[in-house]
């Protein structure tokens, strides 16, 4: 997983140097919030990031500048004043400052992990446990994938809806780990009762051992799909650059400098989000952010 995410930091570099090599642009300054990211625990990764950029932008003479941020609000106010050309947040940070950040945008995109650009999230359970309802989480255990909002507050909206009161307040133990697979094997082991994972980790893990359903099964999944996080250009970004950067995404697989950290970062695809993308995300969270303060 660490390396996944490091992998992906110099994919989109690596992206944006190939952009300004091909439209003679001379430097972006792309901000990461890695509050919601494992390379907020690893000094060493965002070290060793940075000397690969650096290298990367002598051989294309050219240059990307990466800030790490853990203050989302900093992040924010250095894309709002023009310090950075593209940001990555996560989609709460975006949402809760979403109308001054549509006003300096000009585009977003994100990942997808499959062909489908489906992202659910599921929680999964112990058969051994009784667990009929959103009601049960009293007195349970779970563990939770470290950094990830949308879980937490898809989980969250559950238990208000059900308990009315947050998870953490219903729950007996709530843990957090970063590897997905790990959380769900401690669920196999009933070192916890429940674990909420990815649909897509879910799938795989089942697919690899399929004798594990006789001991955790998947209670539910969200019916919405999050999004891994949102990145957005900002408007002083020419447009003919983004269009490099997309076409340059398109075509990644045969771009012989970035198509092995692709196979090994192990997602589909960059695509470029549209204002109805984001529509049942935004839904959610009006609904979820109306509950929450209704039990406040």
């Amino acid at each position: 997983m660490i390396l996944k995410q490091i992998l992906f930091i110099i994919l989109i570099s690596s992206n944006i140097l190939l952009a300004n090599n091909e439209s003679n642009t001379q430097k972006n300054n792309f901000g990461f919030l890695s509050t919601f990211n494992i390379l907020d625990d690893f000094k060493d990764a965002r070290s060793n990031l940075t000397t690969w950029l650096e290298k990367l932008g002598e051989e294309q003479n050219f240059s990307v500048n990466v800030y790490f941020y853990k203050d989302s609000k900093k992040i924010l106010d250095d894309y709002n004043s023009g310090k950075l050309d593209l940001i990555t947040i996560n989609y709460y940070s975006f949402f809760e400052n979403k109308s001054k950040l549509e006003a300096i945008s000009s585009r977003y995109w994100t990942i997808t992990y499959n062909k489908e650009q489906t992202y659910k999230l599921c929680l999964i359970k112990n058969n051994s446990v009784k667990f009929n309802s959103f009601k049960d989480l009293k007195e349970k255990s779970i563990i939770l994938r470290k950094y990830d909002d949308h879980g937490s507050i898809w989980l969250d909206y559950q238990s208000l809806k059900s308990n009315n009161k947050t998870f953490k307040d219903t729950l007996d133990l709530v843990k957090y780990e970063h590897n997905e697979s790990t959380s769900l094997l401690s669920v196999y082991f009933n070192k916890n009762n429940l674990a909420l994972i990815s649909e897509d980790t879910w799938n795989t893990m089942l697919e690899l051992n399929p004798a594990i359903s006789k001991r955790i099964s998947v209670f539910q999944c969200s019916k919405i799909d999050f999004l891994p996080f949102v990145s957005l250009f900002s408007k002083k970004v020419k447009n003919e650059d983004i269009n490099t950067f997309f076409k340059i995404s398109d075509n990644m697989r045969n771009e012989e400098k970035i198509k092995n950290i692709h196979e090994l970062f192990q997602f589909e695809k960059i695509v470029e989000l549209e204002k109805d993308d984001l529509k049942a995300i935004d839904n959610f969270y009006n609904n979820y952010i109306t509950l929450k303060k209704k039990y406040e």
